[in-house]
């Protein structure tokens, strides 16, 4: 009797010709940890101190701590964890020379032991090639861009391992969120295929300008991010750790990641194909508005509709409407409160409608 089993040569041949076949696999990342530079902020008492990792008598949580908390918890209980950064392989293909991945802001559930993930619709994951290293470091720090050493050290991704070239990645850290260029991006595969990524490492660049508008407390009050940086006017530090770039004068960022493989959704192409689909997202009545407003909206034909609201970081709020709709014209409120029930605070809002594959968005303003 002939042999029902695959010459075990085989077997990462067919694992590879499958690869193209395959859905999208995402990774969370669940720690991110600022590497370089470090951030120094002056403390009663204390004078400037590195509160990169630790801040003295735990007086508040240190820069990673919050940034900890923020991936891994549900702060504001709506039921989504607070920072959500995914790794998405179209598909996976670690045998292959190249392919295409995706990274960006995601919208995934709580608790993090159960967390399932899908595209954040304001700013949802941008494609980009990625290729695959079977020895040697996939990315380590450019020469003369780092000071220290800074204690822990920027740990680099060796084989096998994935680098990728971003260029601009908006990265969302949760107390505010970074806007990077030059970006490249590597991790360590775990298993194959892979169920998490290891020493993962994001470098880019920022701007002292850009820095300069970014505003952040570390416990001594509002501060913008430029002035905590070693280097930046009115920083503490007792060095500089600034780079420049092109003639642009800032801080190269290395970020030290972990991420684990989370089920992930989007939408089919099927359905975002449809032909002679139409969506209509009126403008909302009033805008401003206080304390609700009414949103009106048609569609062609029957479908399922997700209506929701986001805050102007592109953070989401709560879901409006998330079900399948009938045609025609259809009228709802959103009442100001977030998901977990909580009125949120005055403020620039998005309406985002997405049915049949079709999007339409519009600006609203809550106003106490």
């Amino acid at each position: 009797m002939r042999s029902r089993h695959l010459p075990l040569a085989v077997l990462p041949l067919l694992w590879c010709s499958l690869a193209s076949a395959q859905a999208p696999t995402a990774f969370r990342i669940t720690d991110l940890d600022l590497m370089d530079p470090h951030i120094y902020t002056d403390l009663p008492f204390f004078g400037c101190v590195d509160v990169t990792n630790v801040v003295p008598l735990g007086l508040s949580p240190s820069f990673n701590e919050q940034l900890q908390t923020a991936i891994q918890m549900d702060g504001d209980n709506d039921g989504h964890l607070d920072v959500s950064i995914v790794v998405v392989f179209t598909p996976l293909d670690q045998l292959g020379a190249t392919g295409t991945l995706k990274i960006g802001r995601s919208v995934c559930t709580a608790p993090l032991s159960a967390s399932t993930c899908e595209p954040d619709l304001v700013a949802p994951p941008t494609a980009h090639a990625y290729a695959n290293m079977t020895a040697g470091t996939c990315l380590a720090p450019l020469t003369g861009t780092t000071y220290g050493p800074y204690s822990p050290e920027i740990v680099s991704p060796t084989a096998p391992c994935f680098a990728a070239d971003v260029g601009s990645l908006e990265l969302d850290l949760g107390v505010f969120i970074l806007p990077l260029t030059d970006v490249h991006l590597a991790a360590t595969y775990v298993g194959t295929p892979a169920i998490s990524l290891t020493n993962g490492l994001i470098r880019g660049f920022v701007s002292e300008a850009d820095a300069a508008n970014i505003v952040l407390d570390m416990g001594s009050g509002p501060v913008p991010l430029s002035t905590i940086l070693p280097g930046g006017s009115g920083s503490c530090a007792g060095h500089s750790d600034k780079d420049t770039v092109d003639g642009v004068v800032g801080w190269w960022f290395y970020f030290d990641f972990v991420a684990d493989v989370v089920p992930y959704t989007e939408p089919p192409t099927a359905v975002r194909e449809t032909p002679g689909a139409s969506l209509e997202l009126d403008a909302a009545y009033p805008n401003p508005f206080n304390p609700s407003t009414s949103l009106r909206f048609s569609l062609k034909g029957a479908g399922f509709v997700r209506l929701s609201i986001y805050d102007a970081n592109g953070r989401f709020v709560a879901d409006v409407v998330r079900g399948e709709q009938s045609a025609g014209e259809h009228v709802v409120a959103w009442d100001g409160r977030g998901a977990s029930g909580a009125v949120v605070s005055s403020g620039i809002y998005f309406v985002r409608i997405e049915s049949r594959g079709q999007v339409r968005t519009r600006k609203i303003a809550l106003l106490k």
